[in-house]
């Protein structure tokens, strides 16, 4: 759950910022190296959003930290999708217990910037029903398979895609004549099993911008 919400931060960051992310993964103390602090001081940020974590009151950079407290990816996400959306037409959907579905779904979220909401086993919660209501939302992209099946989704409106892989994002990237100048390539698997765990936020962050 936290490389969610990890994930759900480089999309709203993208879309903040104009196409040009930038993002911190901490651990739960909130303590910045010294590195990353000479990096805010260097990088100057407007505003600074935090998710989760024991930081009240932390100071980045000359910035107070907006600490957005969630315990779910779902909760965050919606809570971003609040924060940063009056309305939108179109929301990227993916199962909240899938890491390799959501490491593609956030880039392609945030290339068309819209909202990126989670969906467990049992269904939308009714807080994200909630939210897509609020939205108005016309149009869902789900990225990945959904083990409940997309009839749910049918029922909060009627135009739903699926798209099960990275394979069929690139495809429907291609489809729909969206420019790509790059690709960035990461290892979806790298969340326990790797001695650098959760470097592929940082292909995310890259394919996001």
């Amino acid at each position: 759950e936290p490389l969610l919400k990890e994930v759900l931060n480089c999309e709203a960051a993208t879309v903040v910022n104009n196409g040009m992310p930038s993002l911190i993964a901490l651990d739960a103390s909130g303590v910045l190296s010294p590195e990353i602090q000479d990096y805010l001081r260097r990088y100057r940020p407007g505003a600074v959003h935090m998710i989760g974590g024991a930081a009240e009151g932390l100071v980045v950079a000359g910035r107070t930290c907006n600490l957005l407290r969630a315990s779910s990816a779902d909760e965050a996400a919606c809570m971003l999708s609040a924060r940063f959306w009056r309305t939108c037409a179109t929301v990227v959907i993916c199962a909240e217990d899938d890491n390799e579905a959501a490491l593609v779904a956030a880039p392609l979220a945030a290339r068309g910037r819209v909202p990126l909401l989670f969906i467990s086993a049992q269904g939308l919660s009714q807080r994200a029903v909630q939210e897509l209501r609020r939205l108005q939302v016309r149009e869902l992209i789900v990225v990945g398979k959904l083990a409940g099946g997309l009839q749910s989704l049918k029922q909060v409106t009627g135009k739903v895609i699926e798209l099960a892989g990275a394979c069929d994002v690139m495809n429907w990237v291609r489809a729909r004549k969206l420019r790509v100048t790059y690709l960035a390539a990461l290892n979806p698997m790298d969340r326990n099993k790797d001695i650098i765990k959760k470097l592929s936020l940082a292909g995310a962050l890259l394919a996001a911008g």
